[in-house]
């Protein structure tokens, strides 16, 4: 008996080990959001403490979003507050000189053409009474030596721009350099805190540079070859590092760092982003409504997601302190917070299955994607305490889906169940 006991062990100990390697756990949403934040707001602290010359949201932290079969990207969501450093003041001294110069050249020809205009008068009277005869010479050298002012002030002028865009330059240099320390450092010391990543799965952060983006590398908001650096690691290389078999020089080495011309999102996505604003208009919504209209991220090479609000209703005038409410979708005035609470969470199935739908027929107007790059959603949703209606929602879905729909390739119910919908976090 005992010897059969001991064989049985031994046979489910050999199964067990022969047996194949179950698929990935299923990301845990809400435990991955949490995770996003607290390192949104590591991020901020790493590149204000990193950049003395960046100019960042204060509003919020870097947006953190988790993409199916990629990994997690980090960019920023909007702008709010610009933050300067003594350097941006002393290019505003250097432009003050330059508009100083300026000012005394224009002062000096209005000077010099009032001056000439009374001598020319004076002359021509003389000239009439013939009192005297026309100096040309003089006036030909008098004209001269206002050329020659003229010309040792504009190369003034240009000595300074050129001594202001010298200094400007060589302080974007440094602020780059800093700017790419930095991130180095927060993808190898920290993104260990993602715990759910697997080995292959990736973290990457962008930043753009220019004056639709959210963080400036410069001083100045607008500046033409504007770019996009973003900075990549495989979460393997995190872990190794972690676990003593690589050091963190070889970790920062192994961060892949890259530059591109800065471009707004192409036209089709800023289409999309308007068609959702325009259907959750609180005037033809007939569920929840947005407060501002969606905020784009365009990521090459994995996809775009789109930021967006939800809201139910409006406190109502002077009776916020009675929480009492209006909630335009329904058309319905002096809503007590307990009764608005049960309409949200009765309209909610109806919001999801809305959403769904239109993602999937308005989706079809996004053509610039490629096929294997994902249309994301991430959903605020309207507050709505002790309801059980969750915190955020996430709607993904690849393009390829969406063009094979337009195209009559697949069918609406094939099409919808390749949408993936995540609710995140209860109410």
């Amino acid at each position: 008996m005992k010897k059969n006991i001991i064989i049985t062990t031994v046979m489910v100990v050999f199964a067990l080990s022969i047996a194949p390697v179950s698929p990935a756990q299923e990301i845990d949403r809400e435990r991955m959001e949490k995770d996003l934040t607290v390192l949104g707001n590591v991020l901020n602290s790493v590149v204000l403490r990193n950049n003395r010359t960046v100019l960042i949201s204060g509003r919020e932290p870097f947006k953190g979003s988790y993409v199916e079969g990629y990994g997690v990207v980090f960019a920023m969501s909007r702008p709010s507050y610009n933050r300067f450093s003594n350097e941006q003041d002393i290019l505003g001294e250097m432009e003050a000189r330059e508009e100083v110069q300026r000012a005394a050249l224009m002062a000096q020809e209005a000077v010099q053409q009032a001056g000439l205009a009374v001598r020319e008068a004076w002359e021509r009277a003389q000239e009439k009474n013939g009192e005297i005869e026309e100096d040309s010479t003089q006036r030909g050298d008098l004209r001269k030596a206002e050329r020659r002012d003229r010309e040792v002030r504009e190369m003034e002028i240009r000595r300074l721009q050129e001594e202001r865009e010298k200094q400007r330059e060589e302080w974007r240099h440094r602020n780059k350099e800093e700017l790419i320390r930095g991130m180095k450092a927060f993808l190898v010391d920290y993104c260990d805190l993602i715990g759910q990543l697997r080995p292959e799965e990736k973290i990457k952060v962008v930043v753009n540079n220019s004056f639709g983006g959210h963080l400036f590398v410069g001083m100045s908001y607008s500046e033409e070859g504007s770019s996009s650096l973003s900075f990549e690691i495989q979460r393997k290389v995190i872990s190794d590092y972690k676990k003593d078999k690589i050091t963190r020089e070889e970790a920062m080495d192994r961060v892949e760092v890259n530059e591109q011309a800065w471009t707004e999102p192409e036209d089709d996505l800023k289409v999309f982003s308007n068609i959702l604003k325009t259907l959750y208009e609180p005037t033809l919504s007939r569920t929840f409504f947005m407060g501002r209209p969606p905020v784009v991220e365009r990521i090459k090479d994995i996809g775009v997601i789109y930021h967006v609000k939800f809201y139910s209703s409006y406190p109502q005038g002077s009776l916020y302190a009675q929480r009492i409410h209006r909630m335009p979708t329904i058309g319905r005035k002096d809503v007590s917070q307990e009764e608005r609470d049960e309409i949200v969470r009765d309209i909610y199935p109806d919001f999801i299955e809305e959403f769904l739908d239109n993602t999937l027929e308005y989706g079809r107007s996004i053509f610039s994607l490629k096929s294997d790059e994902t249309l994301i959603i991430k959903a605020e949703m309207t507050e709505c305490i002790d309801c059980g209606i969750p915190e955020m929602i996430e709607l993904s879905v690849k393009a390829g889906v969406l063009q094979d729909y337009k195209k009559g390739k697949r069918t609406r119910e094939e099409s919808m169940k390749n949408i993936q919908l995540k609710e995140i976090g209860v109410q």
